[in-house]
């Protein structure tokens, strides 16, 4: 991975290398990607991961040709463990993850457009997928 670009400048050549089409929907999933990977910070030459520590921290897996996670604290949030079953009795632990606070979210986000409300502070609860990560820390 230190030999491949991970920069939205470099996408043609990242593209080449993964022999992706250009035009392709895996080109825009990976271009949107590069685009929203903020939390690094380019330092000395380093990537650097900079992280605001809380109480919970979410990391989602974006696509990819290889593993890249988006993490961020989740900020005024709680966490479940949802026990669900299937008609068939197939039975799986799941969790949640309740956002307490939404008044300072995106209005684009797709979560509000789904609900059909606005982040005035109205919880958004949502299943963290099998390949998402969840770290809390214990009281």
């Amino acid at each position: 991975a230190n030999t491949i670009p991970f920069s939205s400048n470099n996408l043609s050549k990242i593209l080449t290398h993964f022999q992706v089409k250009p035009r392709s929907v895996t080109a825009g999933a990976m271009k949107k990607t590069l685009a929203s990977s903020i939390t690094v910070n380019k330092q000395n030459g380093d990537d650097k991961m900079k992280l605001s520590y809380s109480k919970l921290v979410a990391c989602h897996s974006w696509p990819y040709p290889y593993v890249v996670f988006y993490y961020y604290a989740t900020g005024k949030s709680k966490a479940y463990t949802v026990a669900l079953e299937e008609n068939d009795e197939t039975k799986v632990e799941a969790i949640a993850l309740c956002h307490l606070d939404t008044s300072k979210s995106n209005l684009k986000h797709l979560s509000f457009q789904v609900l059909k409300v606005k982040p005035t502070g109205v919880p958004i609860c949502h299943f963290m997928l099998e390949d998402h990560v969840l770290w809390t820390v214990r009281k």
